[in-house]
């Protein structure tokens, strides 16, 4: 059985990190990669980490409780609810490639190219309010009357 909570909560998660990322949006690169802001740019990491991952979460939750099937990659777990219908394919082909940011962030971290993660905060925010609406309205036409 889904925990609606349980996903309103990661929605919240989501919505948190993707508004503090939100700070970073218009600065120039030189600034928001410049050593006098390192802590900053090491904090954008880890919203943007925390915000994947809570997206992540929530698609493994549904996927589990809904038995809609086997799943050996975490990224391809975004197609199995797009073929449900709980996804859009865009956005589940969106998220199915930033699963793979979000592993060089925890597991490369030494890797990670500065470059994508400004380009990502400059142009992708957008991503994360697609996702948490199309989950939202799955939750409202899933709940029982």
């Amino acid at each position: 059985m889904i925990d609606p909570t349980k996903i309103r909560e990661k929605l919240k998660i989501i919505e948190r990190e993707r508004s503090l990322l939100e700070d970073f949006r218009g600065m120039s690169f030189e600034e928001f990669s410049t050593d006098e802001k390192i802590h900053e740019y090491y904090g954008a990491l880890h919203h943007l980490q925390v915000a994947l991952q809570a997206v992540l979460d929530v698609c493994q939750h549904i996927a589990a409780q809904k038995l809609l099937g086997p799943y050996k990659e975490n990224k391809e777990v975004f197609a199995l609810l797009s073929r449900k219908g709980i996804l859009s394919e865009d956005v589940a082909k969106t998220f199915e490639a930033a699963v793979g940011v979000r592993n060089i962030l925890v597991h490369q971290y030494e890797e990670v190219d500065p470059h994508k993660v400004y380009e990502v905060i400059q142009n992708n925010l957008s991503d994360f309010d697609r996702f948490v609406g199309e989950i939202g309205k799955y939750l409202e036409e899933s709940q029982p009357s």
